[in-house]
């Protein structure tokens, strides 16, 4: 739960430029009025449309993806090979 401006503040810092959906828009809202009520100068974005496979939130999954992969692959060719 956000309690303060500063935390407030720093929920935009993070999260500011990074959004890809409709949101956006309540979200510039948001900032047109920390804007207006207080000393910062926040910058509002356009909504992210880069593909999704670029964008760093799927990155995490993409490198899981590629380990599933080589450990199967890994146990496939050991149970061929008979090593031991």
């Amino acid at each position: 739960m956000i309690t303060s401006i500063s935390g407030l503040t720093r929920v935009i810092n993070l999260i500011n430029g990074y959004l890809r959906t409709p949101k956006i828009d309540q979200f510039n809202k948001l900032i047109s009025r920390i804007n207006n009520n207080s000393n910062n100068n926040f910058i509002t974005y356009e909504p992210d449309t880069s593909p999704i496979l670029i964008t760093g939130g799927c990155q995490g999954l993409l490198m899981l993806m590629d380990l599933f992969l080589f450990i199967f692959v890994r146990k496939q060719w050991m149970e061929k090979v008979k090593i031991g």
